[in-house]
């Protein structure tokens, strides 16, 4: 809310782009956009629960509300 992502020190050493949220995998990379962040957490953690779930019909319902997120929500605030 108070931009702290815009703002140089971020764009330098973080995400050159400004975008939040986004996961320094390393020096040379940093991984943006929350479902690509989800599934990477999902292949590299060991143990513990899927964060996009564990049957086919709930990563189904997962994507569903993460596409309609994206068309109602987060597009309609860039419009």
């Amino acid at each position: 809310m108070s931009l702290q992502n815009r703002i140089l020190a971020y764009r330098n050493d973080v995400n050159s782009r400004g975008e939040l949220p986004a996961l320094r995998i390393s020096d040379q990379f940093v991984l943006t956009e929350i479902t690509a962040i989800c599934k990477y957490l999902d292949k590299v953690a060991k143990g513990g629960k899927s964060l996009s779930s564990e049957t086919a019909l709930e990563r189904a319902e997962t994507r569903m509300w993460i596409r309609r997120m994206d068309l109602e929500i987060a597009q309609s605030a860039i419009d």
